[in-house]
Protein backbone atom coordinates (compact mmCIF):
# COMPACT_ATOMS: atom_id res chain seq x y z
CA UNK A 1 0.00 0.00 0.00
CA UNK A 2 1.10 3.76 -0.49
CA UNK A 3 2.48 6.00 2.21
CA UNK A 4 -0.02 8.61 1.65
CA UNK A 5 -2.47 9.78 4.25
CA UNK A 6 -4.31 6.26 3.34
CA UNK A 7 -2.42 3.91 4.39
CA UNK A 8 -3.35 1.84 7.54
CA UNK A 9 -1.75 2.84 10.76
CA UNK A 10 0.31 -0.22 12.89
CA UNK A 11 -2.17 -2.50 14.13
CA UNK A 12 -5.15 -1.98 11.97
CA UNK A 13 -6.17 -4.07 9.46
CA UNK A 14 -7.78 -4.03 5.86
CA UNK A 15 -11.48 -4.99 5.15
CA UNK A 16 -11.46 -8.78 3.64
CA UNK A 17 -12.97 -7.52 0.28
CA UNK A 18 -9.80 -5.27 0.07
CA UNK A 19 -7.44 -7.77 0.75
CA UNK A 20 -8.90 -10.66 -1.62
CA UNK A 21 -8.85 -7.69 -4.99
CA UNK A 22 -5.04 -7.42 -3.59
CA UNK A 23 -4.29 -10.70 -3.82
CA UNK A 24 -5.82 -11.49 -6.97
CA UNK A 25 -3.98 -8.09 -8.89
CA UNK A 26 -0.43 -9.63 -6.48
CA UNK A 27 -1.02 -13.01 -7.93
CA UNK A 28 -1.80 -11.71 -11.99
CA UNK A 29 1.20 -9.60 -11.14
CA UNK A 30 3.06 -11.91 -10.35
CA UNK A 31 2.21 -14.27 -12.82
CA UNK A 32 3.24 -11.60 -15.42
CA UNK A 33 6.34 -11.13 -13.91
CA UNK A 34 7.16 -14.61 -13.85
CA UNK A 35 6.51 -15.17 -17.35
CA UNK A 36 8.31 -12.15 -18.31
CA UNK A 37 11.54 -13.00 -16.72
CA UNK A 38 11.31 -16.29 -18.30
CA UNK A 39 10.72 -14.83 -21.83
CA UNK A 40 13.90 -12.65 -20.86
CA UNK A 41 16.10 -15.86 -20.54
CA UNK A 42 14.79 -17.29 -23.56
CA UNK A 43 15.59 -13.59 -25.06
CA UNK A 44 19.20 -13.65 -23.98
CA UNK A 45 19.96 -17.15 -25.24
CA UNK A 46 18.30 -16.48 -28.67
CA UNK A 47 20.44 -13.58 -28.99
CA UNK A 48 23.30 -15.69 -28.39
CA UNK A 49 23.25 -17.92 -31.27
CA UNK A 50 20.92 -15.25 -34.27
CA UNK A 51 21.91 -13.53 -36.31
CA UNK A 52 25.48 -15.87 -36.73
CA UNK A 53 23.30 -19.51 -36.83
CA UNK A 54 20.56 -18.93 -38.90
CA UNK A 55 18.37 -22.02 -39.15
CA UNK A 56 15.31 -23.51 -38.60
CA UNK A 57 14.86 -24.25 -34.97
CA UNK A 58 16.20 -20.65 -33.96
CA UNK A 59 13.64 -19.00 -36.27
CA UNK A 60 11.32 -21.23 -35.11
CA UNK A 61 12.36 -20.14 -31.57
CA UNK A 62 12.13 -16.53 -32.28
CA UNK A 63 9.01 -16.75 -33.97
CA UNK A 64 7.35 -18.44 -30.78
CA UNK A 65 9.54 -15.94 -28.45
CA UNK A 66 7.75 -13.04 -30.61
CA UNK A 67 3.75 -14.49 -30.00
CA UNK A 68 4.76 -14.80 -26.58
CA UNK A 69 5.82 -11.79 -25.84
CA UNK A 70 2.41 -10.07 -27.84
CA UNK A 71 0.39 -11.99 -25.75
CA UNK A 72 2.48 -10.25 -22.18
CA UNK A 73 2.56 -6.90 -24.13
CA UNK A 74 -1.24 -7.23 -24.50
CA UNK A 75 -2.25 -8.49 -21.05
CA UNK A 76 -0.17 -5.99 -19.23
CA UNK A 77 -1.88 -3.34 -21.24
CA UNK A 78 -5.28 -4.55 -20.32
CA UNK A 79 -4.58 -4.46 -17.03
CA UNK A 80 -3.38 -1.24 -17.10
CA UNK A 81 -6.29 0.57 -19.02
CA UNK A 82 -8.64 -1.37 -16.45
CA UNK A 83 -6.92 0.02 -13.36
CA UNK A 84 -6.54 3.32 -15.08
CA UNK A 85 -9.86 3.56 -16.27
CA UNK A 86 -10.87 2.83 -12.33
CA UNK A 87 -8.77 5.26 -11.17
CA UNK A 88 -10.07 8.27 -13.28
CA UNK A 89 -12.94 7.46 -12.39
CA UNK A 90 -13.61 9.40 -8.98
CA UNK A 91 -17.38 8.26 -8.33
CA UNK A 92 -15.98 4.47 -8.88
CA UNK A 93 -12.95 4.87 -6.47
CA UNK A 94 -15.76 6.01 -4.00
CA UNK A 95 -18.53 3.30 -4.22
CA UNK A 96 -15.70 0.25 -3.99
CA UNK A 97 -14.64 2.47 -0.75
CA UNK A 98 -18.28 2.28 0.57
CA UNK A 99 -18.27 -1.28 0.16
CA UNK A 100 -15.08 -2.22 1.72
CA UNK A 101 -16.29 0.42 4.56
CA UNK A 102 -19.80 -1.31 4.71
CA UNK A 103 -18.60 -4.95 4.65
CA UNK A 104 -15.71 -3.78 7.35
CA UNK A 105 -18.80 -2.49 9.39
CA UNK A 106 -21.15 -5.37 8.24
CA UNK A 107 -18.57 -7.54 10.69
CA UNK A 108 -19.42 -5.57 13.46
CA UNK A 109 -23.02 -7.00 13.71
CA UNK A 110 -24.14 -8.89 16.72
CA UNK A 111 -25.83 -11.65 15.75
CA UNK A 112 -27.49 -12.04 18.79
CA UNK A 113 -28.56 -8.53 19.35
CA UNK A 114 -30.29 -7.38 15.56
CA UNK A 115 -30.79 -3.40 16.52
CA UNK A 116 -26.95 -2.78 17.19
CA UNK A 117 -25.51 -0.13 15.26
CA UNK A 118 -23.61 -0.80 12.01
CA UNK A 119 -22.05 2.39 11.97
CA UNK A 120 -20.73 4.24 15.19
CA UNK A 121 -22.03 7.11 13.49
CA UNK A 122 -25.65 5.67 13.27
CA UNK A 123 -28.18 7.36 14.95
CA UNK A 124 -30.42 5.43 18.02
CA UNK A 125 -33.82 4.59 17.17
CA UNK A 126 -36.26 7.27 17.84
CA UNK A 127 -38.95 7.38 20.55
CA UNK A 128 -42.11 5.65 19.70
CA UNK A 129 -40.90 3.68 16.34
CA UNK A 130 -41.43 0.15 16.10
CA UNK A 131 -38.99 -2.69 16.15
CA UNK A 132 -39.73 -3.71 12.31
CA UNK A 133 -38.72 0.36 11.31
CA UNK A 134 -35.76 0.12 12.95
CA UNK A 135 -35.03 -2.95 11.31
CA UNK A 136 -36.11 -1.68 8.31
CA UNK A 137 -33.65 1.70 8.75
CA UNK A 138 -30.68 -0.61 10.23
CA UNK A 139 -31.15 -3.11 6.77
CA UNK A 140 -31.32 0.46 4.75
CA UNK A 141 -28.22 1.52 6.08
CA UNK A 142 -26.41 -1.64 5.36
CA UNK A 143 -27.92 -1.97 1.71
CA UNK A 144 -26.69 1.80 1.10
CA UNK A 145 -24.15 2.14 3.28
CA UNK A 146 -22.78 5.32 4.82
CA UNK A 147 -20.54 7.78 2.74
CA UNK A 148 -17.11 6.94 2.40
CA UNK A 149 -13.96 9.24 3.75
CA UNK A 150 -11.38 10.39 2.47
CA UNK A 151 -9.11 7.98 4.41
CA UNK A 152 -10.96 4.84 3.01
CA UNK A 153 -10.49 6.43 -0.41
CA UNK A 154 -7.23 6.88 -0.49
CA UNK A 155 -6.71 3.81 0.66
CA UNK A 156 -8.21 2.12 -2.71
CA UNK A 157 -6.24 4.71 -4.84
CA UNK A 158 -3.08 3.46 -3.17
CA UNK A 159 -4.07 0.09 -4.02
CA UNK A 160 -4.99 0.41 -7.73
CA UNK A 161 -1.88 2.88 -7.86
CA UNK A 162 0.49 0.62 -6.97
CA UNK A 163 -0.75 -2.41 -9.26
CA UNK A 164 -1.00 -0.04 -12.14
CA UNK A 165 2.69 1.03 -11.48
CA UNK A 166 3.46 -2.73 -11.26
CA UNK A 167 1.35 -3.30 -14.36
CA UNK A 168 3.16 -0.27 -16.33
CA UNK A 169 6.89 -1.86 -15.56
CA UNK A 170 5.39 -5.20 -16.91
CA UNK A 171 4.03 -3.21 -20.27
CA UNK A 172 7.66 -1.19 -20.66
CA UNK A 173 9.56 -4.91 -20.45
CA UNK A 174 7.51 -6.53 -22.28
CA UNK A 175 7.91 -4.03 -24.94
CA UNK A 176 11.38 -3.63 -24.73
CA UNK A 177 11.69 -7.40 -24.98
CA UNK A 178 9.29 -7.64 -28.70
CA UNK A 179 11.41 -4.40 -29.59
CA UNK A 180 14.53 -6.42 -29.37
CA UNK A 181 13.42 -9.20 -31.09
CA UNK A 182 11.87 -7.26 -34.07
CA UNK A 183 15.27 -5.65 -34.57
CA UNK A 184 16.99 -8.92 -33.96
CA UNK A 185 14.33 -10.23 -36.94
CA UNK A 186 15.05 -6.90 -38.85
CA UNK A 187 18.97 -7.91 -38.67
CA UNK A 188 18.52 -11.50 -39.88
CA UNK A 189 16.51 -10.29 -42.94
CA UNK A 190 19.34 -8.30 -43.45
CA UNK A 191 21.81 -11.37 -43.54
CA UNK A 192 19.73 -13.52 -45.21
CA UNK A 193 19.42 -10.69 -48.04
CA UNK A 194 23.65 -10.14 -48.00
CA UNK A 195 23.72 -13.97 -48.52
CA UNK A 196 21.25 -13.79 -51.31
CA UNK A 197 23.45 -11.31 -53.00
CA UNK A 198 26.25 -13.08 -52.75
CA UNK A 199 24.23 -16.28 -54.16
CA UNK A 200 23.63 -14.35 -56.78
CA UNK A 201 26.94 -13.00 -57.27
CA UNK A 202 28.27 -16.01 -57.62
CA UNK A 203 25.75 -17.16 -60.22
CA UNK A 204 26.23 -14.19 -62.57
CA UNK A 205 30.05 -15.26 -62.64
CA UNK A 206 29.28 -18.90 -63.33
CA UNK A 207 26.71 -17.42 -66.35
CA UNK A 208 29.81 -15.53 -67.45
CA UNK A 209 32.34 -18.24 -67.42
CA UNK A 210 30.02 -20.74 -68.92
CA UNK A 211 28.79 -18.28 -71.91
CA UNK A 212 33.11 -18.05 -72.66
CA UNK A 213 33.31 -21.87 -72.11
CA UNK A 214 30.49 -22.03 -74.54
CA UNK A 215 32.30 -19.87 -77.36
CA UNK A 216 35.72 -21.96 -76.74
CA UNK A 217 33.57 -25.04 -77.58
CA UNK A 218 32.16 -23.32 -80.30
CA UNK A 219 35.31 -23.05 -81.95
CA UNK A 220 36.86 -26.62 -80.98
CA UNK A 221 33.80 -28.20 -82.56
CA UNK A 222 34.50 -25.85 -85.84
CA UNK A 223 38.07 -28.09 -85.70
CA UNK A 224 36.72 -30.89 -85.19
CA UNK A 225 34.72 -31.90 -87.96
CA UNK A 226 36.20 -33.94 -91.13
CA UNK A 227 37.82 -30.84 -92.59
CA UNK A 228 40.84 -31.80 -95.64
CA UNK A 229 43.36 -29.43 -94.12
CA UNK A 230 46.63 -29.70 -92.52
CA UNK A 231 45.96 -28.22 -89.43
CA UNK A 232 44.41 -31.63 -87.96
CA UNK A 233 47.22 -33.23 -88.59
CA UNK A 234 50.00 -30.63 -87.49
CA UNK A 235 51.05 -30.77 -83.94
CA UNK A 236 51.90 -27.11 -83.75
CA UNK A 237 48.58 -26.56 -85.44
CA UNK A 238 46.94 -28.37 -82.54
CA UNK A 239 48.64 -26.23 -79.78
CA UNK A 240 48.00 -23.21 -81.25
CA UNK A 241 43.89 -23.74 -81.69
CA UNK A 242 44.17 -24.75 -78.06
CA UNK A 243 45.89 -21.97 -76.61
CA UNK A 244 43.81 -19.57 -79.15
CA UNK A 245 40.44 -21.51 -77.33
CA UNK A 246 41.66 -21.00 -73.81
CA UNK A 247 42.92 -17.18 -74.63
CA UNK A 248 39.87 -16.16 -75.84
CA UNK A 249 37.63 -18.04 -73.06
CA UNK A 250 39.60 -16.17 -70.86
CA UNK A 251 39.07 -12.82 -72.49
CA UNK A 252 35.55 -12.78 -73.10
CA UNK A 253 35.14 -13.70 -69.50
CA UNK A 254 37.29 -10.81 -68.33
CA UNK A 255 35.81 -8.37 -70.40
CA UNK A 256 32.50 -9.79 -69.27
CA UNK A 257 33.67 -9.59 -66.02
CA UNK A 258 34.85 -5.30 -66.01
CA UNK A 259 31.25 -4.49 -67.86
CA UNK A 260 29.28 -5.95 -65.13
CA UNK A 261 31.41 -3.85 -62.41
CA UNK A 262 31.48 -1.15 -64.08
CA UNK A 263 27.99 -1.24 -64.57
CA UNK A 264 27.69 -2.03 -60.78
CA UNK A 265 25.66 -5.58 -61.88
CA UNK A 266 28.50 -7.36 -59.40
Amino acid sequence: MGSGGGSLEVGEHAPFQMECVEAALKFRCEQLEVRLERASSRAVKLLQKLPQTINPENLEELRRLKTTLVTLESLSDTMQELLEELLDDDDEVAEIARFFDVAGDFRDIDPVDPSTSLAPSTPSTPPGSSESEALQSQFSLWVEGPPAGEREIDLVEDLFEYYYQRCAVNFTEAERLLAGMRDLEESISVVLSSRRYEVNRLELILSMASFAAALGAVVSGIFGMNLRSTLEMSVIGFYGATGFIAFMCISVFVLLYDYTKGRNIL
